[in-house]
């Protein structure tokens, strides 16, 4: 019979998996990450709604980002009454480390496909590192 995991362990393994967490000696911490400034200009927005995404795009998508050491996270916003996706290099060798890069859309495949978008085809890959502070848009 299985034992049911403790919270205690349950917490801890949560984390450790962090950057930063207790059982990371590196000198990185999670607080030091930022979120990339990426919204879509409404031009980007009309063009990744007519790229007509299916739920058989994103298997390729996310294995493609795992492979290339990325964490992958998908949530309900319920703040911003979408859904949404974070991208997180974990390899402090990555020239995204420190970053998160966000998405939302109004469907979960919708953020999937804005964050594909804003990582492969807006940064080709390298997310920009700025600090200037915009008014949030709920869809991108």
């Amino acid at each position: 019979m299985a034992q049911p995991k403790s919270s205690k362990r349950r917490d801890q393994s949560w984390y450790d998996s962090l950057p930063g967490g207790s059982g990371d000696k590196s000198s990185s911490t999670f607080v030091k990450a930022k979120f990339v400034r990426g919204e879509l200009s409404d031009q980007e927005k009309v063009h990744v709604k007519a790229q007509s995404y299916v739920w058989d795009d994103v298997p390729e998508h996310l294995e493609q980002l795992v492979e290339a050491g990325y964490k992958v996270t998908c949530s309900q916003d319920k703040y911003n009454s979408a859904f949404a996706v974070w991208i997180t290099p974990r390899d402090e060798e990555n020239p995204n480390h420190g970053l998160i890069l966000s998405a939302r859309g109004p469907t979960l495949l919708a953020a999937l496909s804005v964050a594909f978008y804003k990582h492969y085809t807006k940064f080709d890959t390298v997310w920009p590192r700025d600090n200037e502070g915009r008014e949030r848009d709920p869809w991108g």
